[in-house]
């Protein structure tokens, strides 16, 4: 393995970290949970003892006191809700129906009578369909503003 092999590992994945002796020196294990992979990670360094010190003093730092995501202070609100909210403003709108070719609504030219030419089906080139001829005066855009 290269010399500046980088590992960062959360603490909550460790289960221990000791120091072992060898025969190339003493090393420094790190035992990980089995939930994240039950494995070891080793190492050796001319500095083992501190390493090993240092380590297991940040994990007890961190056991005690653990970071379980955001702090999250609650102040009191400074303005109750009352004194916040705005009045109510009305606008001042008119709402002005258009008139379409001469009628108010282009759907009461689809009044039932009996002089309507409803049998008769023509291709609207408009819609690219065979649709019922439309009553005089009304065009497919009109229709569809009705909707």
């Amino acid at each position: 393995m290269a010399e500046s092999y980088n590992v960062s590992l959360p603490y909550v994945q460790f289960k221990s970290i000791r120091k072992k002796e060898t025969n190339l020196g003493s090393i420094v294990i790190i035992d990980i949970c089995k939930l994240y992979g039950s494995y070891n990670l080793t190492f050796r360094n001319e500095k083992s003892d501190e390493i090993a010190s240092e380590i297991s003093r940040l994990f007890r730092i961190y056991v005690d006191n653990p970071i379980l995501g955001l702090e999250v202070s609650v102040q009191e609100a400074q303005n109750p809700i009352e004194t916040s909210q705005q009045p109510r403003v009305f606008d001042d709108i008119e709402i002005i129906e258009p008139i379409y070719a001469g009628q108010s609504h282009a759907s009461a030219a689809y009044c039932v009578s009996e002089s309507t030419n409803s049998n008769q089906v023509d291709f609207s080139s408009e819609l690219c369909l065979a649709i019922e001829t439309p009553p005089n005066n009304i065009s497919i855009e009109q229709l569809w503003r009705i909707i």
